[in-house]
């Protein structure tokens, strides 16, 4: 199959041929793989600690901070009247955040996945004018609209981290009880944000493949 032209000299070359259905199911199988591996179980870590109240702070005090422990006793926060009024309880929400636009960019890659298979079905091997007219604002839409939101999850993940580690995790001078980032839920964010710089990756080898 001859290269699909996406835009003046740019084409799906080396990845795809015109019909674009086996791209459109590696990509659908990259996203459930990703949401059934990587994103639901974070999502149900987190849920967990939100209703557990595992990821409140107090004043901006994470719970692996020893400070945080002077209120904390055997998980319950122990407040006199002066507390109540001078403490401020709040959640921590970088990986919320990671979670919940990761499920909008799973779900809407699928349905871009799926929309690339139908049009890819237009057509003959010989007649292609009706499916790249098809195919055509779908590679746009992906390249310049969905593919916005791996780059913004990316680029957060990695800011998330390297503000937490600069702040010694929010507990200031003192040494941390334990490190988040010694926990398996931080090799699966790690994982989740790798495969975020892959998928970048993929059309970055696009473009290389046209200079090159």
């Amino acid at each position: 199959m001859p290269s699909l032209t996406i835009l003046g000299s740019l084409n799906t070359r080396p990845f795809a041929g015109d019909d674009l259905q086996i791209l459109s199911l590696v990509q659908g199988f990259f996203r459930i793989l990703q949401l059934c591996c990587l994103v639901i179980p974070l999502a149900a870590n987190y849920y967990f600690d939100y209703s557990s109240g595992r990821n409140l702070t107090i004043n901006g005090i994470p719970p692996w901070c020893p400070a945080y422990h002077d209120k904390d006793v055997g998980g319950y926060l122990i407040l006199t009247i002066e507390d109540r009024e001078n403490t401020k309880i709040e959640r921590i929400d970088n990986t919320g955040i990671i979670i919940i636009l990761s499920f909008f960019s799973v779900f809407i890659d699928l349905a871009w996945a799926g929309a690339v298979w139908s049009a890819a079905s237009v057509g003959t091997p010989t007649e292609t004018t009706t499916r790249d007219g098809y195919l055509r604002p779908l590679l746009w839409s992906k390249i310049f609209i969905i593919n916005l939101f791996p780059a913004i999850l990316f680029s957060y993940g990695i800011y998330a981290v390297d503000a937490q580690r600069r702040n010694n995790y929010g507990c200031g001078d003192e040494e941390p009880i334990y490190y988040p980032d010694d926990s398996v839920w931080f090799l699966f964010y790690s994982i989740l944000i790798v495969s975020y710089a892959f998928e970048l990756l993929i059309w970055a080898a696009v473009l290389v493949n046209k200079i090159v």
